[in-house]
């Protein structure tokens, strides 16, 4: 009886977690648009949306499915140069499928490939360690993106954004530094184990085939903001776009939405050539339609893969892995066995 009554109280503690995003969601969300209540507001928030480019959805399906072919590939290649034993298709199909959980957050996306990709024999902990340095290679792009936006002249009044990218690239400096170097004392922890493994040479070929992703990552947002008559330097996209992204892939809200709006109108909307009210709707209007298309779009990708064979059996996985909770990552202390 109390094993029963453990298990219902494990059960309704799981249940409150995944309302949590929701309600951040609805929250935040109701927080952006609070000042758009009034007639005013509603129509300034209607009239961006009314002006936007016709061939917007069908721009933010295509970059959906660049995005899904680039990340794809680049997972199999890296998985596959670590040693699992996937071919392209079928790497196409199951992160296809995991998409369905990037769908709810790209951190929960993840949990669910690592599980899905262990099953085809990789060693748990070299299954985690080769998301890690996936993941550990896809910052240190947002910070060369943010970098390069600084050599392109970026500048802001308080400097902030300057120092937080310069930090960020002495960060990476160091850790390529010591990644290249191999001190001893960070050799020996197991829990560096795999990014030392992968060493240079590992990197750089993640950073090579992921390299595609980001850039369409990049691109997106130059092209619908063309959509919605936004015009921001370049310099400025470049610096602002990774911590977006960033933002995005935090757990707490559904796909970032909310979170997400509030960077964006908080680094874009002054840029615009209008009064303040304005240019928030119409960045508004911009985040909020390629967040909710991209995360529909990307639904029906993974829904479409569950057609496959791959698809489905990485869904169960997933889903599976999902209800139990995340991939045990002190598999790397614990059980490094690559």
């Amino acid at each position: 009886m109390s094993h029963q009554t453990g298990r219902s109280e494990s059960s309704g503690g799981g249940a409150a977690k995944r309302l949590v995003p929701i309600a951040v969601t609805i929250g935040v969300c109701a927080f952006v648009l609070w000042p758009f209540r009034d007639e005013s507001g509603r129509e300034a928030l209607v009239s961006a949306a009314r002006h936007a480019n016709p061939w917007t959805l069908p721009i933010i399906v295509a970059f959906t499915l660049l995005n899904w072919l680039t990340d794809a590939w680049a997972t199999g290649m890296t998985f596959r140069y670590f040693g699992t034993k996937i071919s392209i298709r079928d790497a196409l199909f199951v992160r296809g499928a995991t998409l369905i959980f990037d769908a709810v957050n790209p951190s929960l996306g993840q949990v669910a490939l690592g599980v899905v990709l262990h099953r085809y024999g990789t060693p748990l902990a070299r299954t985690v360690q080769t998301l890690v340095v996936l993941n550990v290679v896809f910052v240190l792009q947002l910070v060369v993106v943010a970098g390069i936006g600084l050599m392109l002249g970026h500048y802001e009044s308080s400097g902030i954004s300057t120092q937080v990218v310069l930090v960020a690239l002495l960060g990476a400096a160091a850790y390529l530094g010591a990644l290249a170097a191999r001190p001893s004392f960070l050799v020996k922890r197991k829990a560096f184990a795999g990014l030392f493994e992968a060493g240079v040479k590992g990197h750089a070929l993640a950073f090579a085939v992921r390299a595609p992703s980001i850039a369409t990552m990049v691109v997106s947002v130059f092209v619908t903001f063309s959509c919605f008559g936004i015009v921001v330097p370049a310099s400025a996209v470049l610096v602002y776009v990774p911590a977006i992204i960033l933002i995005t892939g935090v757990p707490v809200s559904v796909q970032g939405i909310g979170p997400t709006q509030v960077a964006q109108v908080a680094f874009f909307a002054s840029y615009l050539n209008m009064d303040a009210r304005s240019a928030e709707a119409v960045v508004i209007a911009w985040g909020l339609t390629t967040s909710v298309g991209n995360a529909v779009f990307s639904l029906l990708i993974g829904l479409g893969c569950l057609l496959t064979e791959a698809g489905r059996a990485a869904f169960v996985a997933g889903r599976s892995s999902v209800a139990e909770g995340s991939i045990p990552v002190t598999a790397v202390v614990d059980d490094h066995h690559p």
